[in-house]
């Protein structure tokens, strides 16, 4: 059918990490150093390496790195803005959080994704059905609204834009 998983190999632990597994992962890191650009830090040698201490796969390594140990990855509740952003990107660019998570550098892809179908997709489609009714002045645009971060027009513009997104995600 698809393609097997990499861990599949006897002895690779799979599941939840340890405390213990992290900080040998980042001491490793931080000894050798991270790669730059779009080289993930576990190298071949890493492999061999995290493979003897962890018994973990490269690429669980990689994604744990990635997703959770990286400094500058932030972690924990979504601003309104961040909100805002997130819904504004799948509207235009569907389901392609890897490009979304690019607007927001400090937000993983994974965390958008998983932020998206938690929190955001239920509170747009309640928003949806509230305004389902046709209202008396006709119907409204499906332009889409600036983004925040992006200057379409000055800090005005930003801040009554994400004032009126605020306002809606939050029915009133």
């Amino acid at each position: 059918m698809g393609r097997p998983p990499c861990c599949d190999s006897a002895g690779i632990k799979k599941g939840p990490w340890t405390p213990e597994e992290d900080i040998i992962l980042i001491s490793y890191i931080q000894e050798r150093g991270q790669a730059t650009g779009d080289q993930c830090p576990p190298t071949p040698v890493l492999s061999i390496y995290l493979y003897l201490w962890l018994m973990r796969c490269s690429k669980s390594c990689r994604l744990r790195w990635t997703n959770y140990l990286r400094p500058g990855i932030r972690r924990g509740n979504f601003t309104p803005q961040e909100e805002a952003v997130i819904i504004q990107l799948q509207g235009l660019l569907g389901n392609r959080w890897a490009v979304i998570a690019s607007y927001l550098p400090q937000r993983t892809d994974n965390d958008i994704k998983n932020y998206w179908n938690t929190h955001l997709k239920k509170k747009l489609k309640q928003l949806h059905a509230s305004v389902a009714a046709p209202s008396p002045s006709g119907p409204t645009s499906n332009l889409p609204l600036p983004l925040p971060g992006i200057n379409h027009g000055g800090a005005a513009d930003y801040a009554s834009s994400t004032d009126n997104i605020s306002r809606l995600l939050e029915g009133g």
